[in-house]
């Protein structure tokens, strides 16, 4: 991989009702982690998705919650707002380790979740009770 490639990569999949998105790949630093985002952010725009579901399938450590603040705040304007975001972590056993993350989003105004299950996420993003008063 040269140094300009992203150590990460984003697929789209259209579901009908709602974006699955994939990102596969290495986790390396908070800008690498915003430009993925950022990306995410590009496909929902062009899909006009108001759904979407976020399938982490990266390695190596998480963002620690000051990241993950920076990461957030980083991504205010680029498409997720009044799109409802499910983020499924394949690794269950941290999604904990994300709380401080889907907290900040919330803070930020953005309907969004982090699942250790897929088919969790999926009835959530479908069905679940809105956030928003």
């Amino acid at each position: 991989m040269t140094s300009n490639q992203p150590p990460y990569t984003v697929r789209a999949e259209p579901q009908g009702d709602y974006l699955r998105v994939v990102i596969t790949g290495q986790r390396s630093t908070p800008q690498a982690s915003i430009d993925g985002w950022r990306e995410v952010g590009r496909l929902v725009r062009e899909h006009r998705a108001v759904r979407v579901l976020v399938v982490s399938e990266l390695t190596g450590p998480l963002p620690t919650p000051e990241e993950q603040h920076l990461i957030l705040h980083s991504l205010v304007g680029w498409g997720f707002e009044g799109v409802r975001t499910a983020f499924v972590l394949k690794d269950a056993l941290n999604v904990t380790k994300l709380e401080h993350g889907e907290i900040a989003a919330r803070e930020l105004g953005q309907e969004s979740r982090v699942f250790g299950s897929e088919a969790i996420a999926e009835v959530w993003l479908r069905y679940g009770e809105s956030g928003r008063a």
